[in-house]
């Protein structure tokens, strides 16, 4: 049995992605120069998966608004999750 315990909206945050690239093609350049293997190629998909923030909320209408906001303001992969929790 599981027990309802809110909604939760996550994302990333604008800007976030192209920070990440930049600073991978920082350390490719920054190994290049000191003679050392480059590193693996930029990961986009793997990046995403670890990027995400969230916020929890009670109301599923607050989450649908803080979804709706977050589009608007430009953030990117934005979802709502329900909050579950398994009970004995």
């Amino acid at each position: 049995m599981s027990v309802h315990k809110g909604w939760r909206v996550s994302g990333i945050k604008p800007g976030l992605l192209e920070e990440a690239k930049q600073a991978h093609g920082r350390l490719c350049q920054m190994a290049q120069k000191a003679g050392g293997k480059p590193p693996e190629p930029f990961d986009e998909t793997a990046w995403l998966r670890t990027a995400v923030r969230s916020k929890p909320y009670i109301l599923q209408e607050a989450a649908l608004q803080c979804k709706e906001l977050a589009i608007k303001a430009g953030w990117l992969d934005v979802q709502i999750q329900e909050v579950r929790k398994v009970v004995a």
